[in-house]
């Protein structure tokens, strides 16, 4: 038997009950709230009491029950299958669930007045800090309102002992620590442990683009559902507080993402790009670029993205941006063909590696109908990143060609069977003798057949490297002047990295 929700249902959970005969989503409360057999019992769904005072005719109306077991459940009970039974222990002291269901209730009235005084309070345009006193006149736990540049907007008197930087927001923003990601209805709340504390997040946004984030510090390893569901109310009316405000506007979606998001998605006709260099205010100079951004570890949240775009921006010439599934994707320009000067790249290379991020540039590209091409491709180099260079963050496209090739060629064919079998016999010969005569081969061709060069990179010495190479021409018959030959060693020392040897 399903019914619907209700703060109940996580109250009696805490009390691990036995649970037969069905599936309770959740309770559905009726008037009068709860009732007992000395109310007389009526034909809604839920009925909260003890076994052992069920009547002796069981009603004929399918009932989820809440009992406390201090006797077995009658057998003609347990063969009604309309029926769910979630029976507690009887344990000492008893289970009040009369009282239990009081304080529910209690808590019902108490979301209802703080509702009423927040709509009276963006009704009279009060101040955050006003709204969020009355926040925390329930909460009893301290409360910040930030924008998106971790500024702080509104805050209650009480201390918190969690700091909100770009690192702990990070964390806090974890795919893992989101609640209830797919009700959209109740917007997005993280919730994190941390020193004997709960942390919360709220997502303040105004047109789907987040503008600030309520955060907060509860006692306690868990949030109960009358602190969640306050705390959503809280961010609820805030939000629509803070909808016309042009004060609070953040400056990381634009206007012009609309038009990058129908292109990335295929809704708006190439033909209306005629005029690209006016249209949808986007004006851009004349070499394009795309810069994909996620997580090392894994894809992350569109709220950690924010907090990641803000960070880069100062390094960025000129960016509009997107976000999509947890991955920046920032459109970038140039008179050059590479958008970042060495300062620039050396900033963005910093502030992948103290965030953990990794980043890919699209190949360059002139008219705005090639957008979505050019993200693909950028997020295929991700990929790419992700397989073969575990230790690079920034890197171009341009660079990744040959082994996103080799990518693509792997989930048709076996690479093994792309390298020469000479260089495979050389590769068991280093096994069997402990040598390294593949690797030092491969730096051979990685620096361009020079003898110096690679004895100078391999920390050898000139004549060591000359002995090395006759080894290696005696055991492959290679003939290392054929450009053939140098071209299939290049890629064999990718295809050996994309083996993991």
């Amino acid at each position: 038997m399903l019914v619907t929700v209700s703060m109940f249902y996580e109250e009696l959970m805490d009390y691990r009950p036995e649970l037969l005969q069905g599936e309770v989503e959740a309770f559905q409360y009726f008037r009068p709230i709860f009732h007992g057999i000395e109310n007389g019992f009526t034909p809604e769904n839920l009925y909260i009491g003890s076994a052992s005072q069920l009547p002796d005719t069981p009603p004929e109306t399918g009932c989820c029950f809440a009992l406390v077991a201090d006797t077995p459940l009658p057998e003609r009970y347990r063969g009604l299958k309309q029926n769910t039974y979630l029976l507690l222990p009887d344990q000492q002291p008893p289970i009040d669930l009369f009282h239990l269901a009081s304080e529910v209730f209690e808590n019902q009235v108490i979301v209802g007045l703080l509702s009423a005084e927040l709509l009276q309070s963006v009704l009279e345009k009060a101040e955050l800090n006003t709204m969020l006193q009355r926040g925390y006149a329930v909460l009893k736990g301290p409360l910040a309102l930030i924008d998106c540049r971790l500024t702080v907007l509104a805050q209650t008197e009480a201390v918190t002992t969690w700091e909100p930087t770009t690192e702990s927001l990070l964390k806090l923003f974890e795919r893992t620590h989101q609640q209830n990601p797919f009700v959209k209805k109740d917007g997005t709340i993280y919730a994190m442990e941390q020193d004997g504390n709960c942390i919360l997040a709220g997502r303040i946004s105004r047109n789907g683009s987040p503008i600030a984030y309520l955060l907060g510090e509860f006692p306690g390893h868990r949030i109960s559902d009358r602190t969640d569901r306050l705390f959503r109310i809280l961010c609820s009316y805030i939000e629509l507080r803070m909808q016309d405000d042009t004060l609070y506007k953040s400056g990381a979606y634009l206007s012009e993402n609309v038009l990058l998001h129908d292109l990335l998605h295929h809704t708006r006709p190439v033909d209306s790009l005629a005029d690209w260099p006016n249209h949808g205010g986007i004006a851009l100079r004349r070499e394009k670029f795309v810069l994909a951004v996620e997580q090392r570890q894994n894809k992350g949240t569109d709220d950690q993205m924010y907090i990641v775009y803000l960070r880069l921006k100062p390094f960025l010439p000129l960016p509009y941006l997107l976000i999509e599934e947890g991955r920046l994707l920032l459109l970038c320009d140039s008179q050059d063909m590479c958008p970042f000067t060495e300062a620039q790249a050396l900033g963005i290379e910093q502030t992948l590696e103290r965030l953990d991020l990794i980043a890919v540039l699209s190949l360059p590209f002139s008219h705005l109908h090639q957008f979505a091409a050019s993200c693909q491709q950028a997020t295929r180099g991700l990929a790419v990143l992700h397989r073969t260079f575990p230790s690079r963050r920034l890197a171009s496209y341009r660079s990744l060609i040959i082994d996103h090739m080799l990518l693509l060629y792997e989930e048709a064919e076996s690479l093994e069977q792309c390298v020469p079998p000479s260089i495979w016999k050389l590769y068991q010969a280093d096994q069997e003798k402990q040598t390294d005569l593949t690797q030092t081969l491969f730096a051979y061709a990685e620096y361009n057949f020079d003898m110096v060069e690679t004895a100078k990179q391999l920390h050898i010495h000139y004549n060591t490297l000359k002995y090395r190479i006759t080894r290696i021409l005696d055991t492959t018959g290679m003939d290392l002047n054929s450009s053939e030959v140098r071209l299939m060693l290049l890629i064999s020392k990718r295809i050996f990295r994309f083996l993991g040897l």
